[in-house]
């Protein structure tokens, strides 16, 4: 066979072999997520919080060389007395980028959570898909639920809470609804 008829053929199935997917780390690379995230990056991590605006964590996002890339929380000292700053760090299963400027991040969570926030929260062992849209610099949390839909922390850029008439003692919330209050908005840090 000549080398032009066999770079012909050569030609013909890479242009007709299927896109290799793009990798968890690779989607949250092209995607601009991996860094450091807050509402306010002019909040002091040392400090200790003392009140609702200086208690928003970081969330830095990271793409080791091995392993799973992973997202971590990092919320200043609190409550009083506390001296260190605490981490909760989550491995992430999969990043898909939906749309140019928005990325799905699934991933189990670990962070242990009891009583009745529960009821809202992610909790140990369940799986979350969390939807980052992108606005310039800034990125947007455009969704965020348990995987089954059970759980729905955000819905269309929004805050959800549960149903109107949903009381702790009716057990785990069955009906979700949006609220007025957008979802956060995130700048990169530098630091």
């Amino acid at each position: 066979m000549s080398a032009a008829r066999l770079a012909f053929i050569l030609g013909l199935l890479t242009a007709t072999a299927p896109a290799a997917a793009e990798s968890t780390a690779g989607a949250m690379q092209a995607f601009g997520l991996v860094g450091i995230w807050s509402t306010d990056c002019s909040i002091d991590m040392a400090q200790r919080c003392t009140n609702v605006t200086n208690c928003m964590p970081r969330v830095i996002f990271a793409v080791p060389l091995f392993g799973a890339p992973t997202r971590e929380f990092v919320y200043p000292p609190f409550p009083p007395g506390l001296g260190q700053p605490k981490f909760t760090t989550t491995s992430i299963d999969s990043a898909i980028r939906i749309t140019e400027d928005k990325l799905k991040i699934v991933y189990h969570v670990t962070t242990s959570i009891t009583g009745l926030a529960s009821y809202v929260l992610p909790v140990n062992g369940e799986l979350w898909e969390t939807v980052y849209e992108k606005a310039g610099n800034k990125i947007h949390i455009w969704s965020s639920r348990r995987a089954d839909g059970g759980k729905i922390g955000a819905e269309n850029g929004f805050m959800t809470a549960p149903g109107e008439n949903w009381k702790p003692e009716d057990g785990p919330v069955k009906v979700w609804r949006q609220t007025e209050r957008m979802a956060p908005v995130l700048e990169r840090c530098v630091n």
